[in-house]
């Protein structure tokens, strides 16, 4: 329970913060401006779609693992070299368009975008612990840090906006130097977090194999216990990054689609409508999708640690069973969650207008239930993609990812072309029904698979990397 409690914390915290931001930056800077930072925006997305995001996610499904095979670590070892291997191509390409903006005259987007990349980093690895403190349990840093972050964010943006003008390029300023200062403050926790967890690791007897499908290799405690060890030629290091990785890469091959799908609404406002559309448009995305969404967050960051160990390295069938039991409860909840919050914005989406934005940017306020409609449906999907990943892995969710995304580009421009953003809150409804649509189907599909034929795909492919 006291868990449950800091998660909601922290989630309070980080809401608070979001409404704050929204309410704060529209006051101060126009719907002109307001959508050029949206547009930077995108840039910091792509570096967490193709570099960060699937980090985290690769950390939230093998620490337990690791944990239990008490080969921590190895798995922080590899998890750098995965960093490392993702993060230099990232970084090169950025320098690369940051020039290539600079000496073809348009030196203010690339100030937009180094700036927006520089809080991808910074955000990034804060994300990137967070996931390495929630996996450990440790709901009380990722809360405090959350709330520090969308709070320190915004007034530091502010402070800036008042010293030197309004622009994007000064807000994103801002967020760089509050995430810096958080990053600091990640960096000391987690060194004392990770020493802890590599003296229980290294004192405690690994419940299962060192390396799951690997029972025959050694755990690294049999000579300090007195047992017998069993030779092997098989590097643990090895197998457990060709794992990793193995899970890692179908994430960055529909990182790059979903990521130009999380774009194109925006840059199809700019090519068919206007930058002040742009502005509107993102107030009311932050309005209407991330509600949902950080309430899926909360969840997710509840549930993941509970499903990936239940289902473990995804090679017991009736481990996997009772994870697909655990998600599919928190599915029947999050259903009654995205009805109340459609039914309440159906409602109600002038008053929070009136409350959280600018009288400038109130005249796509009717739009709110739209918005608010695609956002649930996503978060179902992706709540929904949870036990897949636990056990069938990564590869079993790619298709869904890729094919969705080039659909909801489409629809986006589409929409963008056809009814400006009353369009394009259409075409988002149209894709998150697509999305969670299939990935049901998909989860359906294991779940048979593991009643008739008592296995995952993850414990096929953990059987073919321990061969």
């Amino acid at each position: 329970m006291t868990e449950l409690i800091w998660l909601i914390v922290g989630q309070l915290l980080t809401v608070g913060g979001a409404l704050a931001a929204v309410r704060a930056l529209t006051e101060v800077l126009p719907p002109g401006v307001y959508g050029m930072l949206g547009l930077g925006m995108t840039a910091a997305t792509l570096l967490q779609q193709l570099w960060f995001g699937p980090l985290c996610a690769t950390t939230d499904r093998f620490y337990s693992p690791a944990r239990e095979a008490g080969q921590l670590g190895v798995f922080f070892r590899m998890l750098m070299r995965l960093v490392a291997r993702t993060g230099t191509p990232v970084i090169l390409v950025s320098t690369g368009v940051a020039i290539s903006l600079a000496i073809g005259g348009h030196a203010d987007w690339a100030i937009i975008f180094l700036s927006a990349c520089g809080f991808a980093i910074a955000s990034g690895a804060n994300n990137l612990l967070d996931s390495v403190q929630n996996a450990s349990r440790c709901r009380h840093l990722v809360a405090l840090h959350a709330g520090a972050s969308a709070w320190l964010r915004l007034a530091l943006a502010l402070l800036l906006v008042w010293l030197c003008g309004a622009s994007a390029s000064i807000v994103l300023i801002g967020y760089v130097v509050g995430s810096v200062f958080v990053l600091a403050s990640q960096y000391v926790s987690s060194r004392r977090l990770l020493q802890q967890t590599s003296c229980v690791a290294t004192d405690r007897k690994p419940c299962r194999s060192a390396i799951p499908g690997r029972p025959d290799v050694d755990d690294g405690l049999s000579a300090r216990k007195g047992r017998p060890t069993v030779a092997s030629e098989v590097d643990p290091a090895s197998v457990w990054f060709d794992r990793m990785w193995s899970y890692l890469w179908p994430s960055l091959l529909w990182g790059a689609f979903t990521w130009a799908f999380a774009a194109s609404d925006r840059w199809s406002l700019q090519s068919f409508a206007t930058i002040e559309d742009v502005g509107r448009y993102l107030v009311l995305y932050q309005l209407g999708y991330y509600p949902l969404s950080l309430l899926a967050g909360l969840v997710l960051q509840w549930v993941y640690p509970i499903v990936f160990a239940q289902a473990g390295d995804g090679t017991e069938p009736d481990r996997c069973r009772q994870a697909m039991q655990t998600s599919r409860r928190w599915l029947a909840l999050m259903v009654i969650a995205v009805a109340a919050a459609v039914l309440v914005t159906l409602l109600g989406h002038r008053l929070v207008f009136q409350f959280f934005v600018s009288s400038s940017y109130r005249d796509v306020s009717q739009w709110l239930p739209g918005m608010m409609l695609a956002s649930g449906l996503f978060a179902l999907g992706q709540l929904a993609t949870l036990p897949l990943v636990a056990t069938a892995g990564s590869q079993a969710i790619a298709r869904c990812k890729i094919g969705s995304s080039c659909l909801g580009m489409l629809l986006n421009a589409a929409g963008a072309w056809w009814g400006g953003v009353a369009g394009v809150v259409a075409a988002q409804v149209g894709f998150s029904a697509t999305y969670a649509a299939w990935i049901m189907i998909l989860l359906q599909i294991q779940s048979r698979r593991l009643r008739h034929d008592g296995s995952g795909n993850d414990s096929q492919s953990a059987r073919k990397l321990a061969a």
